[in-house]
């Protein structure tokens, strides 16, 4: 009874306190002490003396949940450490929180990601960071930055990663309501399909489905020719037949050492014969 009564608290415990995981780690990170924000055009880095930090530390992105389910968006928490020697142990190094910034867009939904972490208007490395006192509550903007681009970018990416599944859990919870909300209607007043009815796409007896696939008909016959438009001379619709084919006349050379002139054969007659028969009867007196 003991081991029960200690396993029952000790399950108590361990529910009470959120499960946490470590999403991104950065080993190095520049912390600022930065002016508060006078315009609404955002944060300058240019004018928090970089050259002149006030931590370098090393920068975890926590998740924290409530729950054990590994599926459900919780809070973020990002956490700045700092390091210092471990007693008794030469060369160790203790990891000490320096500041955390709490992030909770399911508990805040009119907030955006924007109002716990804003990126400054003149770098994509350097962003400003609304710190917590879980204690107190008060809160203070502290400038965080990286050395290397790509840190930055994996850090930004893991922010828009928890925006992107608090947007989704908001709409899978949506369409359970929905859901819900229809099923309640068809238990209430009928059947779903009383509100949403099914059309029905079947075939009838006696029904037919024609298909006709490049031309050709459902009879599986040939494809029908089209009928190709002759080129016109001018712009009208007048069809002109192909010209008659040229008269195909051969004349033969004549034979060497022979002055014969050759006649021309396959030579269309003339009407006029008067003007030939003169030049023939010329041609045999000489």
């Amino acid at each position: 009874e003991k081991r029960k009564l200690l396993c029952v608290a000790m399950s108590g415990l361990l529910n009470e306190q959120p499960l946490k995981q470590t999403l991104l780690s950065i080993p190095e990170c520049f912390v600022y002490s930065i002016p508060k924000l006078t315009s609404s055009g955002g944060h300058r880095a240019e004018s928090w003396g970089l050259d002149k930090p006030a931590l370098t530390g090393h920068l975890k992105v926590m998740s924290v949940s409530a729950s054990s389910s590994l599926t459900s968006y919780g809070s973020l928490s990002v956490e700045i450490y700092s390091t210092k020697p471990k007693e008794g142990v030469p060369g160790a190094m203790d990891d000490v929180l320096f500041a955390a910034a709490p992030i909770d867009l399911r508990a805040n939904p009119d907030r955006s990601m924007e109002a716990y972490v804003a990126a400054v208007i003149d770098s994509s490395r350097y962003f400003a960071l609304r710190c917590e006192d879980a204690k107190s509550g008060r809160h203070v903007y502290v400038g965080v930055g990286f050395r290397e681009r790509s840190n930055a970018t994996d850090f930004k990416s893991t922010l828009q990663d928890y925006v992107g599944g608090i947007r989704r859990e908001k709409e899978a919870e949506k369409m359970r309501s929905e859901a819900a909300a229809a099923a309640a209607v068809g238990d209430g007043g009928g059947s779903v399909l009383d509100v949403a009815p099914v059309q029905d796409l079947s075939l009838k007896e006696g029904e037919k489905i024609s298909i006709n696939i490049g031309g050709r008909a459902a009879g599986g016959g040939k494809p029908k020719k089209e009928k190709k438009k002759a080129a016109a001379g001018g712009g009208g619709g007048f069809l002109l037949k192909p010209p008659p084919p040229s008269a195909d006349i051969r004349i033969p050379l004549p034979a060497p050492g022979n002055n014969t002139t050759a006649t021309p054969q396959n030579t269309p007659a003339k009407e006029d014969g008067g003007a030939d028969e003169e030049d023939w009867g010329d041609f045999e007196e000489a």
